[in-house]
């Protein structure tokens, strides 16, 4: 292996424990009329675009959501 970081270990990704999706059609983020309505809605069902995954630069990923259980944002 080249030791690239483009994958992650076995074991240790969130999408292989099915807490967390990729979904496409999401284009660059805000603005876009998919990526707002998750915005808006995803929280009342447990999801999140996680704030890494907001920054700007090579990190950014606005089609990377992860579930963290909806009791956090129950009234």
């Amino acid at each position: 292996t080249n030791g690239g970081t483009a994958a992650a270990k076995p074991g240790t990704s969130k999408h292989g424990w099915g807490q967390a999706m990729d979904i496409g059609g999401f284009g660059n983020g805000p603005g876009n009329q998919y990526f707002d309505w998750m915005e808006q809605n995803a929280k009342k069902y447990g999801w999140i675009n996680p704030a890494w995954a907001k920054k700007p630069g090579a990190g950014y990923e606005p089609w990377h959501w992860e579930y963290i259980g909806d009791d956090l944002f129950a009234a």
